[in-house]
Protein backbone atom coordinates (compact mmCIF):
# COMPACT_ATOMS: atom_id res chain seq x y z
CA UNK A 1 0.00 0.00 0.00
CA UNK A 2 1.17 3.59 -0.85
CA UNK A 3 0.05 6.39 0.82
CA UNK A 4 0.16 9.94 -1.62
CA UNK A 5 -1.32 12.91 0.19
CA UNK A 6 -3.67 13.28 -3.14
CA UNK A 7 -4.79 9.36 -3.49
CA UNK A 8 -4.85 6.01 -1.53
CA UNK A 9 -4.01 3.43 -3.79
CA UNK A 10 -4.52 -0.49 -2.86
CA UNK A 11 -2.87 -3.34 -5.58
CA UNK A 12 -2.26 -6.81 -5.72
CA UNK A 13 0.64 -8.39 -7.88
CA UNK A 14 -0.07 -11.92 -9.58
CA UNK A 15 2.80 -13.18 -11.69
CA UNK A 16 3.11 -16.32 -13.41
CA UNK A 17 5.75 -17.95 -15.51
CA UNK A 18 5.93 -21.56 -16.93
CA UNK A 19 9.65 -22.72 -16.62
CA UNK A 20 10.76 -24.40 -20.06
CA UNK A 21 13.28 -27.44 -19.18
CA UNK A 22 16.90 -27.22 -20.65
CA UNK A 23 17.38 -29.53 -24.04
CA UNK A 24 19.23 -33.03 -22.82
CA UNK A 25 22.28 -33.19 -24.66
CA UNK A 26 24.79 -35.79 -25.07
CA UNK A 27 28.20 -35.54 -26.78
CA UNK A 28 30.14 -38.75 -28.14
CA UNK A 29 33.31 -39.15 -28.83
CA UNK A 30 34.61 -37.87 -32.39
CA UNK A 31 34.53 -41.68 -34.06
CA UNK A 32 31.39 -43.54 -33.66
CA UNK A 33 31.96 -46.48 -31.00
CA UNK A 34 31.49 -50.43 -31.96
CA UNK A 35 30.08 -50.98 -28.61
CA UNK A 36 27.99 -49.62 -25.66
CA UNK A 37 27.53 -51.29 -22.53
CA UNK A 38 23.81 -50.18 -22.52
CA UNK A 39 21.22 -49.07 -25.42
CA UNK A 40 20.97 -45.01 -25.68
CA UNK A 41 17.20 -45.47 -23.42
CA UNK A 42 16.14 -42.34 -22.29
CA UNK A 43 14.27 -42.84 -19.47
CA UNK A 44 11.83 -40.41 -18.35
CA UNK A 45 11.20 -40.70 -14.16
CA UNK A 46 7.77 -41.12 -13.68
CA UNK A 47 7.50 -39.89 -9.98
CA UNK A 48 7.35 -36.07 -10.95
CA UNK A 49 4.75 -34.69 -13.11
CA UNK A 50 6.34 -33.29 -15.80
CA UNK A 51 9.65 -31.80 -16.89
CA UNK A 52 8.35 -28.13 -15.54
CA UNK A 53 7.57 -29.85 -12.33
CA UNK A 54 8.73 -26.87 -9.85
CA UNK A 55 7.75 -27.99 -6.30
CA UNK A 56 8.03 -24.74 -4.54
CA UNK A 57 8.46 -21.00 -5.73
CA UNK A 58 8.16 -17.93 -3.50
CA UNK A 59 8.27 -14.23 -4.60
CA UNK A 60 8.00 -11.37 -1.88
CA UNK A 61 8.38 -7.75 -2.63
CA UNK A 62 8.83 -5.17 -0.29
CA UNK A 63 8.36 -1.08 -1.31
CA UNK A 64 8.77 1.67 1.37
CA UNK A 65 8.31 5.18 0.21
CA UNK A 66 10.35 6.98 3.03
CA UNK A 67 10.52 9.98 1.84
CA UNK A 68 8.02 12.25 -1.21
CA UNK A 69 10.67 11.29 -3.54
CA UNK A 70 12.63 8.30 -2.71
CA UNK A 71 11.44 4.67 -2.68
CA UNK A 72 13.28 1.77 -1.59
CA UNK A 73 12.36 -1.78 -3.00
CA UNK A 74 13.51 -5.59 -1.64
CA UNK A 75 12.44 -8.23 -4.08
CA UNK A 76 13.57 -11.80 -2.60
CA UNK A 77 13.35 -14.52 -5.38
CA UNK A 78 13.07 -18.09 -4.02
CA UNK A 79 12.66 -21.77 -5.55
CA UNK A 80 13.54 -25.15 -4.59
CA UNK A 81 14.36 -28.99 -6.68
CA UNK A 82 14.30 -27.45 -10.46
CA UNK A 83 14.62 -30.77 -12.53
CA UNK A 84 17.37 -31.50 -14.94
CA UNK A 85 18.82 -34.52 -16.80
CA UNK A 86 22.01 -35.89 -15.59
CA UNK A 87 25.06 -36.69 -17.92
CA UNK A 88 27.20 -39.74 -16.50
CA UNK A 89 30.31 -41.30 -18.16
CA UNK A 90 29.47 -44.99 -19.89
CA UNK A 91 33.10 -46.64 -20.81
CA UNK A 92 32.99 -47.94 -24.48
CA UNK A 93 35.27 -49.49 -26.86
CA UNK A 94 36.23 -48.32 -30.30
CA UNK A 95 35.93 -50.49 -33.30
CA UNK A 96 39.64 -50.11 -33.39
CA UNK A 97 39.63 -51.85 -29.82
CA UNK A 98 40.54 -48.83 -27.67
CA UNK A 99 38.97 -47.89 -24.80
CA UNK A 100 36.90 -44.71 -24.33
CA UNK A 101 34.15 -43.15 -22.70
CA UNK A 102 30.56 -41.14 -24.02
CA UNK A 103 28.82 -39.07 -21.53
CA UNK A 104 25.16 -40.01 -22.09
CA UNK A 105 22.22 -38.45 -20.14
CA UNK A 106 20.83 -40.81 -17.28
CA UNK A 107 17.15 -40.47 -16.15
CA UNK A 108 15.17 -37.37 -17.70
CA UNK A 109 14.38 -35.17 -15.25
CA UNK A 110 15.75 -37.22 -12.88
CA UNK A 111 18.04 -35.12 -10.34
CA UNK A 112 16.87 -31.67 -8.70
CA UNK A 113 19.35 -28.89 -8.39
CA UNK A 114 20.10 -26.99 -5.27
CA UNK A 115 17.89 -24.10 -3.91
CA UNK A 116 17.74 -20.96 -6.19
CA UNK A 117 17.65 -17.25 -3.61
CA UNK A 118 18.47 -13.88 -4.51
CA UNK A 119 18.18 -10.44 -3.04
CA UNK A 120 17.36 -7.17 -5.44
CA UNK A 121 17.52 -4.35 -3.85
CA UNK A 122 17.22 -0.98 -6.03
CA UNK A 123 16.35 2.58 -4.65
CA UNK A 124 14.15 4.98 -6.67
CA UNK A 125 14.59 8.92 -6.98
CA UNK A 126 11.31 10.35 -8.61
CA UNK A 127 11.22 14.48 -10.23
CA UNK A 128 8.25 15.59 -11.66
CA UNK A 129 8.39 18.16 -14.17
CA UNK A 130 6.10 19.81 -16.24
CA UNK A 131 5.56 16.65 -19.05
CA UNK A 132 6.24 14.10 -16.74
CA UNK A 133 8.34 12.06 -14.00
CA UNK A 134 11.93 11.08 -14.30
CA UNK A 135 13.05 8.24 -11.93
CA UNK A 136 16.65 7.68 -11.60
CA UNK A 137 17.43 4.11 -10.14
CA UNK A 138 20.38 2.51 -8.20
CA UNK A 139 20.02 -1.06 -8.33
CA UNK A 140 22.05 -4.04 -6.97
CA UNK A 141 20.59 -7.11 -8.24
CA UNK A 142 21.58 -10.36 -5.82
CA UNK A 143 22.65 -8.69 -2.83
CA UNK A 144 23.58 -11.93 -0.94
CA UNK A 145 25.68 -13.10 -4.07
CA UNK A 146 24.82 -16.51 -3.71
CA UNK A 147 25.97 -18.80 -6.30
CA UNK A 148 22.54 -20.16 -8.05
CA UNK A 149 23.18 -23.08 -9.54
CA UNK A 150 22.38 -23.04 -13.49
CA UNK A 151 23.03 -26.19 -14.65
CA UNK A 152 26.03 -28.60 -14.71
CA UNK A 153 29.08 -29.24 -17.68
CA UNK A 154 30.03 -32.64 -17.92
CA UNK A 155 33.19 -33.18 -19.93
CA UNK A 156 35.71 -36.44 -20.32
CA UNK A 157 39.32 -36.25 -18.66
CA UNK A 158 42.35 -38.26 -18.04
CA UNK A 159 42.72 -39.19 -14.37
CA UNK A 160 46.79 -39.34 -13.22
CA UNK A 161 46.68 -43.12 -14.90
CA UNK A 162 45.71 -41.65 -18.14
CA UNK A 163 42.14 -43.32 -17.86
CA UNK A 164 39.06 -41.18 -18.76
CA UNK A 165 36.63 -40.15 -16.13
CA UNK A 166 33.35 -38.19 -16.42
CA UNK A 167 34.18 -34.88 -14.59
CA UNK A 168 31.46 -32.24 -13.78
CA UNK A 169 31.74 -28.41 -13.29
CA UNK A 170 29.21 -26.16 -11.76
CA UNK A 171 27.73 -23.47 -14.39
CA UNK A 172 25.99 -20.39 -11.70
CA UNK A 173 24.08 -17.18 -12.35
CA UNK A 174 25.61 -14.19 -12.56
CA UNK A 175 26.85 -13.03 -9.16
CA UNK A 176 26.27 -9.68 -7.20
CA UNK A 177 25.18 -7.08 -10.35
CA UNK A 178 24.94 -3.55 -9.54
CA UNK A 179 23.10 -0.86 -11.98
CA UNK A 180 21.93 2.12 -12.73
CA UNK A 181 19.98 4.11 -15.02
CA UNK A 182 16.78 6.41 -15.23
CA UNK A 183 13.38 6.38 -17.18
CA UNK A 184 10.81 9.17 -18.32
CA UNK A 185 7.28 8.82 -18.05
CA UNK A 186 4.75 10.89 -19.66
CA UNK A 187 2.06 12.72 -17.94
CA UNK A 188 -1.01 11.21 -18.65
Amino acid sequence: MIKNPQQLVYGVFVRSHRTFPRAARSTLPSSQPAHVPRPLKLLFDTTHAAPQDQRHAQNVDVNYRFHEHWTLNGALTAHFAWSFTNAVGVPVVRRNGTKDLAILPDTLYGARLPLYQRIDAPITRRRKTANGDFRFFLEVINLTNHANVLGYDVYRVRDSSGALQAERSTETWFSILPSFGFSWSRKS
